[in-house]
């Protein structure tokens, strides 16, 4: 081509005309950037507003050998990762990682190392390179929500191996950083029954919303943390389950927006459901599907989708369970969630032992096994060949069902 036919000078050269021309058109300053994200340590997600132009600029500067590169670089891994591109994403933010400035501060080198640890969880890379991750972000943190959401990262790549006894360790470290651990055993347990008054504080949520900017961020962190805690705890102890949705439902009622708003109904449905009271609990899913049918989001897609199966599995609505969880596979695989997506598989194929054929039935058995080995998750792994172990059974492959089921153990 004519450009690999200059010489590397005038290449560099053509490379840094053309990012100037970029930049000065979409009005952009590389240095008012850099000055922006040193200023905290959480990407802004208004980020994406800046366009598409900013993946040129990361092009054409890092070819020019430019200095600037490094800006729009890092930008181009969070805009990427905001947009669920996580591959791209991590090429972005490695590259920006070798590119950093000697007078880097720490929240550029937090940001930087947090969101690789992020983009490693949402593509099932290495978990253990993205709890290192995490943990050097962590030595850059400046306040207690930045170590706050450092060992929630470390906790969610445990999660999505299975390690759910670690990752419940670094949540509560998580939890100790924000001043908001969870209580002791014995108060857990008479506390549990304070989810019985999630209804109420449905209705009241606009009033229960945190006053200042610093208690919204302290619930908003606790919702993240307790809303994967229920999964976690779920097969550990009903209690601690009951307590995590508890205090789940309470933190999405303090952050007051529409979307922690949809999540904490969808949880009070499905406790409501499976507490017998179907009547409260399809108020609860009825709110939070209407809310969640406003959004684009695909965490919150995921979420609804994922109660509202799991209400009306327990109610013993298998067609509609299955219409919801068919919902919540697609989008918990477009959002990283693996631990979700293996959950909501595994329960897909659960319904379909009854509704639909062996065949079908080992298909989704079979995702289940993949997605869990994939991500090196040893309790979906169990799942994934018990779930293989029954579908063959009844096909009547016996002796494969067999195999299958003592790979389960």
């Amino acid at each position: 081509t004519v450009l690999e036919s200059l010489s590397e000078f005038n290449r560099r050269s053509l490379h840094l005309s053309l990012a100037e021309t970029i930049q000065q058109r979409e009005g952009l300053d590389s240095e008012a950037l850099l000055k922006s994200i040193s200023a905290s340590p959480r990407p802004n997600e208004s980020a994406g507003l800046l366009g598409k132009r900013v993946f040129d600029l990361a092009h054409h500067f890092l070819k020019a050998d430019d200095s600037r590169a490094f800006v729009y670089q890092m930008l181009s891994g969070e805009q990427a990762l905001l947009a669920y591109a996580f591959e791209e994403s991590l090429v972005f933010l490695r590259t920006a990682l070798n590119l950093v400035p000697a007078d880097a501060s720490n929240h550029v080198l937090y940001r930087l190392w947090h969101g690789i640890g992020q983009a490693l969880v949402a593509q099932h890379a290495d978990f253990e390179e993205a709890v290192a991750a995490f943990e050097k972000a962590i030595g850059f943190a400046e306040d207690d929500f930045a170590r706050a959401d450092g060992f929630t990262g470390m906790a969610r790549a445990c999660a999505q191996t299975g390690e759910f006894d670690r990752g419940i360790h670094y949540f509560d470290q998580a939890l100790e950083s924000l001043g908001s651990p969870r209580a002791n055993m014995a108060i857990r347990k008479s506390s549990a029954i304070a989810f019985i008054s999630a209804r109420s504080l449905m209705i009241t949520a606009h009033r229960q919303a945190a006053s200042n900017d610093e208690s919204h961020q302290r619930a908003s962190r606790e919702f993240d943390i307790f809303s994967y805690m229920t999964l976690m705890t779920l097969e550990k102890s009903c209690l601690s389950f009951l307590y995590s949705g508890s205090r789940c439902a309470a933190a999405g009622c303090r952050v007051g927006d529409s979307s922690h708003v949809a999540a904490s109904h969808a949880i009070a449905g499905f406790w409501w459901s499976i507490l017998g009271l179907n009547r409260i609990g399809k108020l609860c899913l009825s709110r939070a599907s209407r809310i969640q049918a406003m959004s684009s989001s695909a965490q919150l897609g995921v979420f609804v989708a994922g109660y509202k199966g799991s209400a009306a599995y327990w109610s013993g609505d298998l067609g509609k369970a299955e219409t919801f969880f068919r919902q919540a596979v697609p989008l918990a695989r477009r959002s990283g969630e693996f631990l979700t997506l293996i959950t909501a598989s595994h329960m897909l194929r659960h319904i379909l032992a009854f509704n639909a054929s062996a065949t079908h039935e080992l298909a989704i058995a079979r995702e289940v096994l993949v997605c869990a080995q994939e991500s090196n998750n040893a309790q979906g792994i169990c799942w994934g060949y018990y779930d293989c172990a029954i579908a063959l059974a009844r096909r009547g492959t016996l002796h494969e069902a067999a195999l299958n089921m003592a790979q389960s153990n």
